[in-house]
């Protein structure tokens, strides 16, 4: 198959903001796009080129700030993904029936709607988090409010990242709703198959609420 594919391309542009200096995009729409990518039985990828032959690129020395491209809304039709590993012989697929992100300037928040599926399970996110702008600067206060539904249970953070690029310091409430939890743990047996060892009672409902703070490094849970 094809590498990278892509059905139709999208794209608004606001021409005052050229004129200082600005690149703004009102939107991009990518109708189905499609990333196939595999690796071989040396474990070397489809998507590396041989670039012996190549001149070296000189390197521009010349000074000045980098423009930014500000995007307002991104939005993805009928996307598809998928990567072969060659050594292990495992394929991981992601489809991504719909994708919204709205992000009307640098200084406002950003709203996420997504319905897709991985490897075969539906999932949807949808919420909001600080401008993706902010991100740039590796922001001591990041906040994030995801709702996001899949294997039979919702999946509800809400609060905070410090320095999300480096440090990830969490401060974030994690609530959790399922209707079975037997029927939560058996749809992640597709996603997980060592779960299936699992010998679990009939458990009932599902509802948990925990704080997660400090670093992935050193988390700590707490009620």
């Amino acid at each position: 198959p094809n590498m990278l594919s892509l059905k139709r391309l999208e794209a608004g542009l606001e021409l005052m903001p050229l004129l200082q200096g600005e690149i703004r995009l009102t939107q991009i729409v990518l109708v189905e796009p499609n990333i196939n990518l595999e690796t071989n039985a040396k474990g070397q990828g489809s998507w590396v080129f041989d670039n012996a032959a190549k001149p070296e690129a000189k390197k521009d020395e010349s000074s000045g700030s980098t423009t930014i491209p500000v995007l307002n809304r991104l939005l993805i039709e009928k996307g598809k993904f998928s990567f072969k590993d060659g050594q292990k012989g495992e394929t991981l697929s992601l489809a991504l029936d719909r994708v919204k992100i709205d992000a009307e300037g640098p200084n406002r928040g950003t709203l996420i709607e997504l319905k897709g599926g991985y490897n075969g399970t539906p999932f949807e996110l949808s919420g909001g988090m600080a401008s993706l702008y902010r991100l740039v600067d590796d922001p001591s206060n990041y906040s994030i409010d995801l709702t996001a539904t899949a294997l039979a249970a919702s999946f509800h953070l809400k609060g905070k990242i410090g320095r999300p690029l480096s440090e990830q310091k969490l401060d974030i409430q994690a609530t959790v709703i399922g209707a079975d939890i037997n029927d939560t743990v058996a749809l992640a047996t597709k996603l997980v198959p060592q779960l299936g060892d699992l010998k679990l009672p009939k458990l009932g409902a599902l509802k948990a609420s925990l704080r997660v703070q400090g670093t992935p490094a050193a988390i700590n849970l707490s009620d």
